[in-house]
């Protein structure tokens, strides 16, 4: 379970605040975070033209910001919508999942059963694994041995670190629109299928299980890959 405590009021209204804002992904809201180093109390009542232009962030989201007044302000207003549709708003470290992560996990073959490798059939599979988001990266996750023993080695590779920050979504979804550049958009014939798969879901909607909060979800769900490898834990960077 996630024990981590709740972020400070002022930094949670902050967040609260620039997650309603147009144009910050989390990769965008991740600098900002390094860049007010904890100065969120300061920053919350304080008009937003009065620091704005020094946030890491592209002209357009800084014209959004210095236009809402101040964090506060924006802060009040997504609650105050929330409570008029009767939603809840969730913060980071409220109640659910450990961490708030997109990645995608290659299992390889096992390794063969070969003389000069004892033991290995109860060795683990290699994996490749790509993050997504947050902090887009890949592992290598291999299989090591050491004297007698196996071990798990790791590989990683941040691509901020050694490709520089990324654009923002908008940017990106922007300059690709304009290049003419087809991947980031769906195609009619993906659509009606993605539409075919899930439609019985929604007609016919499975039994809601419980889990404890701070977990990764109901024991039940373990079932979904019977027959396959077993559920991994996401990479922490």
């Amino acid at each position: 379970m996630d024990t981590r405590p709740l972020l400070p009021a002022a930094e949670r209204d902050a967040l609260l605040a620039l997650w309603a804002v147009p144009g910050i992904g989390s990769v965008g809201l991740g600098g900002m975070r390094r860049w007010a180093a904890g100065r969120w109390a300061d920053l919350l009542d304080t008009p937003a033209r009065d620091w704005v232009d020094d946030l890491p962030a592209s002209d357009i989201v800084r014209a959004r910001i210095r236009a809402a007044g101040s964090l506060r302000a924006v802060a009040d207003e997504v609650r105050e919508r929330a409570c008029r549709g009767r939603m809840e708003v969730l913060h980071p470290g409220d109640p659910g999942y450990p961490e708030r992560l997109t990645e995608v996990r290659l299992l390889l073959r096992h390794t063969p059963a070969l003389p000069f490798l004892p033991s290995a059939a109860n060795v683990e599979a290699n994996q490749i694994v790509l993050r997504i988001d947050p902090d887009p990266g890949l592992r290598l996750h291999l299989a090591g041995r050491d004297d007698q023993t196996w071990r798990s080695l790791y590989l990683d590779d941040l691509f901020a670190q050694d490709l520089g920050e990324p654009a923002e979504p908008y940017e990106r979804l922007l300059h690709t629109a304009l290049s003419g550049d087809h991947q980031l958009f769906a195609r009619e014939d993906g659509v009606e299928e993605t539409w075919r798969i899930v439609q019985p879901l929604l007609d016919e909607p499975p039994e809601i299980h419980s889990y404890k909060p701070g977990s990764w979800g109901p024991a039940a769900a373990n079932r979904l890959l019977r027959g396959h490898a077993r559920w991994q834990k996401p990479w922490e960077v």
